[in-house]
């Protein structure tokens, strides 16, 4: 099964391995907390905050943090294969260095990634950080993560995501 949704909340992930979030968390919650888990929720926001280096892909690099998520963050917290990860929250920004196209491509990129590599590292739902521009006139990017404008009209990525959405869902 796999779904879209929009939902705020969850884990981010984190390549240092002298963090020790992970471990404990497991250490405080125990089994019992892995007993209660019905899923883990992760936020990704691939080449927002830090730029890929140009020899990266976008695809790739979205299925190398799925990997160190699934294979390396969880089972420091002891949480098995078989809870499933939701995609908490995942975008891309517009503004002024950030184009409307450039955008459409990055969310359609990384939704497909993400669809293409839901069963290998068990992913249920995708759910998109923010449909609506906070404020379309500004400049910073971080008032400017919706697939429409403030005004409600769509940028591009608004079909994209719709387009991604009649063709993944189950």
């Amino acid at each position: 099964m796999f779904s879209f949704g929009i939902y705020p909340g969850s884990a981010t992930i984190n390549f240092d391995p002298a963090n020790d979030f992970w471990t404990d968390i497991g250490q405080r919650g125990g089994q019992l907390f892995i007993n209660a888990l019905d899923y883990v929720a992760l936020d990704f926001f691939p080449d927002v905050f830090r730029p890929l280096p140009p020899h990266l892909i976008l695809r790739e690099a979205v299925h190398g943090v799925l990997q160190q998520f699934r294979q390396v963050s969880m089972p420091q917290a002891g949480i098995p294969a078989t809870v499933p990860i939701h995609i908490g929250e995942n975008g891309w920004p517009t503004s002024p260095t950030r184009s409307y196209t450039r955008q459409a491509g990055a969310i359609e990129t990384i939704i497909q990634a993400v669809h293409e590599y839901r069963e290998v590292v068990n992913i249920h739902r995708y759910e998109l950080f923010n449909l609506r521009d906070a404020d379309s006139s500004q400049n910073d990017i971080f008032y400017q993560f919706g697939l429409l404008r403030d005004d409600y009209s769509p940028k591009p990525a608004f079909a994209v995501f719709k387009k991604l959405v009649a063709e993944l869902s189950l």
